[in-house]
């Protein structure tokens, strides 16, 4: 009975069709029939730590371009304001990953295609859409301080990045000095087919989806590569550094420089989560802790550091947060947070469950947060677009980790753990910042 069970589940969950164009776009399909929505993710090998020396918020000013400007195709604001009155259109820059989310009735997947594709191929950047859209970066940080236990992290980690890479001592976030010519290099180097994972979930037909992605998608071309952004000399840079920046929030980081070994990685990559969360519900004396990101997700250490950051409450600082982080690494406490990184490698392998059950109980949850139907076409829309962003997002770390290391993970003893985290956290390797409001900014 249990084995008829599972095997009827299994049925249950749609197929994930997965296919790669010439010009090296890889579309993920996965149909739910009946639903009447689509969500796509539009996915990009790009992000904050892909920013030019100089610029922080670039690739974010990027990413609010390629929503908000123009294309050979669209007027300014045209597909900005038509997707968000047909259903729901967002996007967010991470440190290496950026995605933009379309969320829309069952029969517009055409229109939304043709979007994403106006946008690779043909986006406006001028000195008009990046003076219109550098304060609105801006005031996502601005924003975020006005509200107590919301989460700096991204902003920190943009402004430490800038550190790493160049040495700043002081650096503006909200009056970023940019240009539209840099900003066109960036985006030449960074938005390419070869960087674009886009994710299809819905009421679609896989034939008849991936016939309208070759139609929008295949024939653009990669432009002339630009030179990528020098790699940053981990070895060069001091263990203790104070930078002055224009938030009103202090914030400490500790970081340890991504390690050769795959294994390595992909236990620094769950632990970063797992001590994260941990610190949240425990936070250490003097400190707030914060996800990186609100919806809590977490970075693959690849070309990433490993990293743990927290919000001072009074004169914290990042030797203390360090000293936190160790004791939570210590052999009495280890046993919890080695299983933890466990589990978390077995979830990164576990596909996602997108089925139509699962749409259905998702958009439900939404639905009541906004006092909706729980069959509204919006939120299952939007459970669309999130189950698609999920795939996308582990697909992601999966290519940044890699299968093997993650299953290495799952057989590691709590010694072979214990000892990554040592190496990882000890003086002659870990990096301590600490983010320190200007005086002089108002």
């Amino acid at each position: 009975m249990l084995i008829t069970a599972l095997a009827a589940l299994a049925l249950a969950q749609p197929q994930t069709q997965t296919h790669t164009l010439d010009n090296g776009a890889r579309i993920t399909i996965v149909e739910v029939p009946g639903i009447r929505a689509v969500g796509v993710e539009a996915c990009y090998e790009a992000g904050f730590f892909d920013d030019p020396q100089g610029m922080p918020q670039a690739a974010h000013l990027i990413e609010h371009i390629a929503c908000r400007g123009a294309t050979a195709i669209h007027e300014p604001l045209e597909t900005w304001t038509g997707l968000n009155r047909e259903g729901m259109h967002n996007a967010e820059t991470l440190g290496d990953f950026t995605h933009f989310d379309y969320a829309a009735r069952a029969g517009k997947l055409d229109r939304i295609l043709s979007i994403e594709a106006a946008r690779l191929s043909s986006l406006v950047i001028d000195e008009a859409i990046v003076g219109a859209e550098i304060p609105r970066c801006a005031a996502e940080l601005t924003n975020i301080e006005r509200l107590d236990g919301a989460p700096v992290g991204k902003f920190a980690l943009m402004a430490a990045h800038q550190v790493w890479a160049s040495g700043a001592d002081a650096l503006s976030l909200k009056r970023p000095a940019i240009d539209p010519a840099t900003i066109q290099t960036t985006h030449t180097r960074l938005y390419r087919p070869e960087r674009l994972h886009l994710v299809i979930v819905g009421d679609v037909c896989a034939h008849e989806a991936l016939d309208l992605a070759r139609h929008h998608l295949a024939d653009i071309e990669a432009p002339a590569g630009a030179p990528p952004a020098p790699p940053i000399d981990w070895q060069a840079i001091p263990h203790a550094r104070e930078v002055r920046w224009d938030s009103t929030r202090p914030v400490a980081i500790i970081a340890s420089p991504p390690p050769a070994d795959a294994f390595d990685r992909a236990v620094l990559t769950l632990a970063g989560e797992a001590i994260t969360q941990a610190m949240i519900f425990q936070p250490p004396q003097g400190f707030l802790t914060q996800s990186i990101l609100a919806s809590r997700r977490f970075y693959p250490v690849g070309d990433l550091p490993f990293f743990v950051l927290a919000v001072p409450t009074n004169d914290a600082d990042p030797d203390r947060l360090l000293d936190a982080v160790r004791a939570r690494t210590t052999q009495d406490r280890l046993a919890p947070l080695a299983a933890m990184i466990r589990a978390g490698a077995a979830s990164v392998l576990a596909p996602p469950r997108v089925g139509e059950r699962d749409i259905r109980v998702m958009a439900a949850s939404i639905a009541r947060a906004h006092s909706l139907p729980a069959d509204d076409p919006h939120a299952l829309a939007l459970a669309c677009t999130n189950a698609a962003l999920q795939i996308a997002m582990r697909e992601h770390t999966l290519d940044a980790l890699g299968e093997d290391a993650l299953r290495r993970v799952i057989g590691a003893t709590d010694d072979q753990i214990a000892r990554v985290l040592v190496r990882a956290l000890a003086d002659e390797r870990v990096i301590r910042l600490m983010l320190v409001p200007d005086p002089q900014e108002p």
